[in-house]
């Protein structure tokens, strides 16, 4: 029930072309009686979104401008007393894999897992979701399929969901009176900072000495100067994107992207490498266990959290790339300081980073593990400590994340500090439960790279290690 006793309906059928939706005048008087009050809307950036024009009883038809990665804006209208508002989309879904429904209530225990109904295979998912007094409409529609890995299927034009308008309607009615309202939801074209990286797979790809294949992309930035010296940031994906085409890691999420964008507009300026880790065991319903079968989990062995063949001929790719001997890429020679390299990743990718830097402990100034699936212990903790007790680390996590237990950043703070590690030297930021993240708790990596707080964060930092 929304506040001044108004209903919300939501409206799971696609409601086509904004006209057929009842849109119509962009102006309607405001004697109605089925009239918003207010109307506001966020995505799971937590960056703030703004209507254009302003909300206005009066004005009917608004765009709003959202990142080409965002999966769905949570949208919060209020009406006169007495009025009952329907909201609907028009994107259709083509949703044909196994997956979790979106989560409404998390359970307000420790281990914060949310109740979660299933959709079955061949159905599709709903384009829109009722939270609390709000509704989320999906902005994508082809959205990443859970327990897709090595059988999983696409149907993507290449250009994801970038550029993409969706139009979703606002019905008000109160007695004899309705009135529409509608907004335009448009995403980014993200093609820009796709096109700032080169994507290397298939016969580009990197093998490493071990004979284990590593795509990539990698982004350079333009007009480097004879004596500049850049910083390097490796981003690792989850387990989404393991066996889609590489430059997926690119479109789904900005753990490579941000970063070229800030260096590109001239600010942060450094080196990306994006790498893909492909032929990993995935079985669907792994999440809940993080057992992944004892198997490969991208980067590292989920038994032991060891870097397997992929992640010993990552970090060979990042040594020739840093070394100035990767081929293609032998411009860097030079031009890479050495004290600022630095690593993140999200999910399957944050353990990636947590068993690149238990590998390689000096090598790395900060680290930036999100909804990190793996868990360092104490002697791990020790090693690193001793090897580079200056090591910088911010873990970002949400709380009732239902697919990494937020006990896996817990424990992992816990352990550096008994290594030896300051508070100073390990940062967190945590999202308490009830965060508005889309499609669930899980995608805080979404907000984590639009915050330019953390992002600045990384480039502060030196490998205290160095000369």
């Amino acid at each position: 029930m929304f506040k001044n006793a108004s209903v919300l309906l939501i409206a799971l059928a696609a409601c086509g072309l904004l006209a057929s939706c009842g849109g119509g005048s962009s102006h309607h008087s405001s004697s109605s009686a089925a009239t918003l009050t207010s109307l506001s809307v966020e995505d799971s950036s937590h960056i703030p979104l703004h209507l254009s024009p302003s909300f206005d009883p009066s004005i009917l038809e608004y765009t709003l401008d959202i990142k080409e990665y965002i999966l769905g804006v949570k949208i919060t209208p209020e009406a006169t007393p007495g009025s009952t508002i329907t909201v609907n989309s028009d994107i259709l879904q083509d949703y044909h894999v196994a997956g979790k429904a979106v989560a409404h209530t998390p359970n307000p225990d420790d281990k914060s897992k949310f109740d979660t109904g299933t959709w079955e295979s061949g159905q599709d998912w709903p384009n829109i979701f009722f939270t609390d007094n709000s509704v989320i409409v999906r902005t994508i529609v082809n959205p990443d399929p859970i327990g897709a890995g090595p059988t999983g299927s696409w149907n993507d034009n290449g250009s994801y969901h970038s550029g993409r308008t969706t139009n979703a309607s606002i019905k008000v009615t109160n007695g004899s009176d309705t009135t529409t309202y509608t907004i335009a939801i448009k995403a980014a074209d993200g093609n820009y900072s796709y096109a700032l990286f080169d994507q290397n797979e298939g016969s580009k790809a990197y093998v490493g000495s071990n004979g284990a294949k590593v795509p990539y992309n990698i982004y350079i930035p333009k007009d480097i100067k004879p004596d500049e010296k850049l910083p390097v940031v490796v981003g690792l994906h989850g387990s989404g994107q393991g066996n889609q085409p590489v430059d997926f890691i690119l479109k789904r999420y900005a753990v490579g992207t941000a970063w070229a964008i800030d260096s590109d507009n001239g600010h942060n300026r450094a080196i990306v490498l994006a790498p893909q880790a492909t032929d990993w065991d995935f079985t669907y319903h792994a999440y809940a266990t993080l057992g992944y079968n004892g198997g490969l989990t991208g980067w590292a062995y989920a038994d032991s959290g060891d870097l397997n063949a992929i992640g010993e001929a990552t970090f060979e790719l990042l040594e020739k790339l840093v070394n100035g001997t990767l081929p293609g890429y032998e411009s860097v020679l030079g031009h890479v300081d050495a004290k600022k390299i630095y690593i993140t990743g999200l999910s399957m990718g944050g353990r990636g980073t947590l068993s690149l830097v238990k590998a390689h402990p000096g090598y790395f100034a900060a680290v930036i593990p999100v909804c990190a699936a793996g868990l360092l212990s104490v002697s791990d903790a020790q090693s690193i400590f001793s090897a580079n007790p200056g090591l910088q680390w911010y873990f970002v996590h949400a709380f009732d994340d239902p697919q990494v237990d937020i006990g896996y950043t817990k424990q992992n703070i816990v352990n550096l500090k008994k290594a030896g590690f300051n508070d100073a030297s390990v940062k967190s930021l945590i999202y308490p439960t009830g965060t508005h993240f889309y499609d669930d708790p899980h995608y805080s990596w979404t907000a984590a790279y639009a915050n330019t707080s953390i992002r600045d964060w990384l480039f502060a930092q030196n490998n205290k290690t160095l000369p």
